[in-house]
């Protein structure tokens, strides 16, 4: 995440939110966004514009670093898992070499790793330009992903509608932040254009439809639920009405499609 031009007090202070924002989000995370977010990982990392094994890689945006283990288990040796939210990176785990530290600015050496993973990353930069700037200095190539435009499913809108008998309404920090990145991350042309005037050849974008397994009304609640827009609002719940929100929410998802993701993939080299 970085700066935006001349609002660069209020870009900082995006950022601190949605710092803490995953942070506080970190221990709902791996029982509920985690599931989907590691298939969606899986499918960049396969995605890779360079051969894995033995090559050096840096997980950019990592949360928890589902797209770091991912390039582990293709054989990427080191792989280096970078994220402002340290609560999130704690999940993350010593193999992945973790490293506090934001996307505009980061603390690596020009050409330090042979690809950069960016997976579902890029809507979280203030300003976008810069990180991929960043993200060509630092590295030789880039795989990354964002939501295809117009994608959604309807569990979102169901839990969002169950949430708000609870008093639940999206935080500030939230809507702003979509306010902001999210035309620009998923925005395809744009998306190519930034990624060749960082420097970037060879790109390539393309859009793919990604099972990641969440069916059930548990895993599909769970998805929601545990977002960091969501999280830290159900942990201030007591328990007795936390568990009524999770009956609510499981009860608007009943009998709702599988989760299938369709995703931007942007390769280049």
């Amino acid at each position: 995440m970085g700066d935006e031009g001349g609002q660069g007090g209020t870009a900082a202070r995006l950022t601190t939110e949605l710092r803490a924002a995953y942070d506080a989000a970190a221990a709902q995370w791996a029982d509920g966004p985690e599931q989907m977010y590691a298939r969606l990982a899986g499918a960049l990392v396969a995605a890779s514009p360079v051969p894995l094994a033995g090559r050096s890689v840096l997980d950019l945006g990592a949360g928890t670093g589902v797209a770091g283990r991912a390039a582990l288990a293709a054989g990427a040796r080191p792989v280096v898992a970078a994220d402002l939210a340290v609560g999130m990176l704690r999940r993350a785990g010593p193999a992945l070499h973790p490293v506090a530290a934001d996307a505009a600015a980061l603390p690596f050496r020009d050409g330090r790793f042979d690809l950069v993973l960016a997976a579902l990353s890029l809507s979280h930069l203030v300003d976008l330009a810069a990180g991929l700037d960043e993200a060509r200095r630092v590295g030789r190539a880039i795989a990354a992903s964002a939501f295809a435009p117009g994608w959604s499913h309807p569990a979102r809108a169901a839990v969002d509608e169950a949430l708000r008998p609870f008093g639940y309404r999206p935080p500030d920090w939230y809507v702003r932040l979509k306010r902001v990145t999210e035309p620009r991350a998923e925005d395809p042309e744009l998306l190519a254009g930034l990624a060749a005037a960082a420097g970037f050849r060879r790109v390539r974008l393309r859009t793919a439809a990604v099972p990641t397994g969440l069916a059930t009304p548990a895993q599909l609640a769970s998805w929601r639920l545990g977002m960091a827009n969501i999280a830290p609002f159900v942990s201030s719940l007591d328990p007795a009405r936390r568990a009524e929100l999770r009956r609510a929410a499981e009860g608007a998802v009943a009998g709702m499609e599988p989760l299938v993701v369709s995703v931007m993939v942007l390769t280049a080299s």
